[in-house]
């Protein structure tokens, strides 16, 4: 599903637009994406790494599913779980570009392309 999207995309924009299109895609989806082979591939993400990244990602979502099941979630209060939840994003980002090596953050850094702000979701 997520091929056939992508090749939709890829066929109503040209090269340059799809350049830039997987860049703002890599950048809202984070350091997370490394855990995609085609990511991992392409900045040299080893077994042992992917490994680590997919276990990072597991023991993250596992502290919120445990949050919410215990009864400390947030009580329907939707600031507070997307305040959660971007606690979480921001510890797996952190762990997993610790897991890099300089050579694989040049090459992660470069696939991000110019940074872009994006509006926060509402």
């Amino acid at each position: 599903m997520a091929q056939q999207m992508n090749d939709a995309i890829k066929s109503v924009l040209n090269d340059t637009q799809y350049k830039r299109y997987t860049e703002l895609e890599l950048q809202w989806t984070g350091p997370s994406a490394l855990s995609r082979e085609d990511v991992g591939k392409q900045v040299g993400i080893t077994p042992d790494q992917q490994t680590k990244i997919r276990d990072i990602q597991r023991a993250e979502m596992e502290k919120i599913r445990g949050q919410f099941q215990g009864g400390g979630g947030a009580g329907g209060d939707r600031t507070a779980m997307q305040e959660n939840m971007r606690k979480v994003r921001d510890s797996i980002d952190k762990q997993v570009l610790a897991l890099l090596n300089d050579g694989q953050k040049a090459k992660w850094n470069a696939l991000l392309g110019k940074a872009f702000k994006f509006d926060p979701p509402r």
